[in-house]
């Protein structure tokens, strides 16, 4: 925005402005999207003279020169915030709003600098608000510097130029690291009268980080809730209310180079029910896929404490009723036949029919099923047959409830099932979650499948089904149609073209399924008794992610589907498999994923913390060793920036000397290497 000023005898109320310039070639005019006018740089009164169009030879209608006429300040907005007298000075720190409409959100917009936002201030500024439609809530905070030490917010109010209406939001609270409860943003909803006032909540995050191996980090993490109405802004998740370290191996508590494990979302310190979030991966830009950031969907809800229904599982004898959510949408349903396969701790009950015919967008079915003596039921698996004209099936969740001991589990889906959408298959799987419990991982496991190059005749057309046996259960029979891309750039299109199946060939699939534990066997069927469609299966291997130290290998090197010396049609096997590590590329051309350890070219940072107790430091020279599996190194001296071995030794001989004479040092004069509470930095 710039602004001038035009001194002229006195115009009385302006009934339209000229504007243009002299450019006269392509690229030389600009984009010009309002001019606004005032009698007086104090004055309340202003014109608005709207224009949003180019004033450019090359650009829209080629004109330079438009004529405007006053019109109403749509999108522009007064934002008025009074700092309660008892602030810090912002030292020039920015602060910044976000406000949130039926249609959408602004992105963050700036105020401050000086002389704004100081103790006892009211402060005005125009702003323009994007489309976002009814506004519902604003978010405002301030940018996390040390050198405003916190901002007392007292009261923000917005008003609407055009229709003169005025949103107020009552703060009268502390943005600060060192008051109230740490935090430096806050949001407030809109209160209109009538209408009942959206709750804020102050949401429990607890994440708990996995059991590996520096698993923990004092990175930052930042956080961000999505939800049916809108998201949370990017928090830092900046005080622990259970630990003074943060993010440590193995613990549950509320950024690259940490690995987590799960994250558990409440409404509040007192719900009964919470959000399970379930990560399993690295944030480190130095471990696996080197992403620092992710989008980790919701797993399902599960109550925080046990009921009495869990505690009384013995009461069951099979009998649930099942509610099946469709979501809401074109297409969300399906005329296909649907079913539902549960599993328990004792004993599975597969491929129960769930429908009688269509099922709706947005509709909620209920269904009684018998499952018998199961045990404690893991996880469910939802499919349907992919008939009829539009099969694919959009699934919001589903809601069992034993009809004799009342326990209710609540599977979240929110996918599609669907051979065209998505993830392209027509299999769900979703785990139980209990209170307590730690859900059973969803893995994506990678399937190579080798055909043999030993015959002319090995490929076959016929369509090829597997089933993954593990220690915990098995993952149904699934057709390996969905094929896994070998390279980013891969098109839909180029893998629809692939045919599969063929001699000396490798395809790949991918089975997501609720993690099957260690692997035991699979079973290759094909669907085809026709000797033209004999397949001679090379092997398979299995392993349960790109980055997997280990992998399964099922060997076959057989036919399948061919007609046998008895006259019998082999049109399945049940291959048991052998466990071994992930070997190294066999060609110069093939490279393994880059896990951030295995190319490794021994060069390293290392991240060295003394504890903060009194006298925890050291004045000693120090080395350190490391240990692989191919030996160890030599002592490997820590020194510090621009230190040398030599240097080191005569600071501690003279320390030596000292000693040996007996006399008392001055702990001012004793320079601690490593101080208590430091962390100290080396290559």
């Amino acid at each position: 925005m710039d602004i001038f000023e035009i001194e002229a005898v006195h115009l009385g109320d302006l009934k339209k402005v000229i504007v243009g310039h002299d450019m006269i070639r392509a690229g030389q005019g600009w984009s010009l999207d309002k001019v606004i006018i005032k009698e007086a740089e104090d004055a309340d009164k202003e014109w608005y003279f709207q224009c949003k169009k180019w004033l450019d030879v090359g650009e829209d209608d080629q004109e330079i020169e438009r004529e405007l006429l006053p019109g109403k300040p749509e999108g522009e907005w007064k934002l008025v915030i009074t700092t309660h007298e008892d602030s810090f000075l912002p030292s020039e720190a920015l602060a910044y709003l976000v406000v949130y409409g039926e249609d959408g959100k602004t992105e963050p917009i700036a105020v401050g600098g000086e002389p704004a936002l100081e103790p006892g201030n009211l402060d005005e500024f125009d702003i323009t608000l994007d489309n976002v439609g009814e506004i519902y809530k604003i978010r405002i905070g301030h940018i996390d510097e040390d050198e405003w030490e916190g901002w007392y917010l007292e009261d923000v109010e917005l008003r609407d130029k055009c229709s003169e209406a005025v949103f107020a939001f009552p703060f009268n609270r502390w943005m600060a690291r060192t008051k109230d409860d740490f935090d430096i943003v806050r949001e407030l909803p809109v209160t209109k009268e009538g209408q009942d006032q959206l709750p804020v909540f102050k949401y429990q995050v607890l994440v708990h980080t996995g059991d590996r191996w520096a698993a923990n980090t004092d990175a930052k993490l930042f956080l961000t809730l999505y939800g049916e109405r809108g998201d949370s802004g990017e928090r830092l998740l900046f005080y622990s209310k259970d630990h003074n370290e943060k993010f440590q191996k193995d613990q549950y508590i509320s950024g690259a180079g940490v690995f987590v494990d799960t994250i558990l979302v409440r409404e509040s310190e007192d719900s009964e029910n919470e959000y399970v979030f379930q990560c399993v991966q690295w944030l480190d830009d130095h471990m696996e896929d080197r992403q620092t950031k992710r989008q980790i969907k919701l797993l399902g809800v599960r109550p925080v404490q046990k009921t009495e229904a869990e505690e009384d599982k013995h009461k069951s004898k099979g009998n649930w009723k099942v509610l099946v959510k469709t979501c809401d949408g074109e297409n969300a349903g399906t005329e296909s036949n649907v079913f539902i396969s549960v599993y328990g701790k004792d004993n599975k009950k597969e491929l129960i029919p769930l429908n009688n015919g269509e099922i709706r967008p947005a509709e909620e079915k209920d269904f009684e099923i018998n499952v018998g003596e199961i045990g404690e039921i893991y996880k469910i698996r939802l499919e349907h047959d992919n008939t009829s004209e539009e099969p694919a099936w959009h699934v919001n969740k589903v809601i069992m409830e034993d009809k004799d001991s009342k326990e209710k589990l609540t599977f979240i889906c929110n996918s599609w099932l669907s051979r065209d959408k998505e993830n392209c298959d027509i299999y769900k799987e979703l785990p139980a979650l209990r209170s307590g419990q730690d859900p059973r991982p969803l893995k994506s496991y990678i399937i190579e499948v080798h055909t043999s190059d030993d015959d002319d005749d090995a490929s076959t057309g016929a369509n090829v089904f597997l089933t993954l046996f593990g220690s915990h259960g098995d993952t149904g029979k699934r057709q390996l149609i969905k094929v896994k891309p070998e390279r980013k750039s891969d098109s839909d299109e180029n893998q629809e073209e692939k045919k599969l199946f063929q001699k000396g060939q490798v395809d790949s699939f991918l089975i997501e399924a609720v993690s099957l534990g260690e692997l035991e066997k699979i079973v290759v069927f094909i669907d085809s008794g026709e000797p033209d469609n004999a397949w001679l299966l090379d092997k398979i291997i299995v392993k349960e992610s790109e980055f997997s130290k280990v992998q399964w290998q099922f060997a076959c090197q057989d036919w399948i589907g061919k007609i046998q010396v008895d006259g019998m049609v082999m049109s399945d096997r049940e291959i048991w498999g052998v466990e071994r590590p992930v070997s190294a590329p066999e060609t110069e051309n093939e490279t393994p994923p880059d896990d951030g350890e295995s190319n490794s070219q021994g060069k390293w940072h290392v991240w060295m913390r003394t504890g903060k107790d009194d006298k925890m430091g050291t004045t000693a020279k120090t080395y350190m060793m490391v240990y692989g599996q191919n030996g160890c190194t030599d002592p490997i001296p820590l020194l510090k920036e621009g230190e040398s071995v030599k240097e080191q030794d005569e600071e501690e001989n003279k320390l030596d000397e000292k000693k040996q004479e007996n006399i008392k040092e001055d702990k001012k004069d004793v320079v601690l290497r490593f101080e208590s509470g430091s962390t100290e930095e080396f290559d």
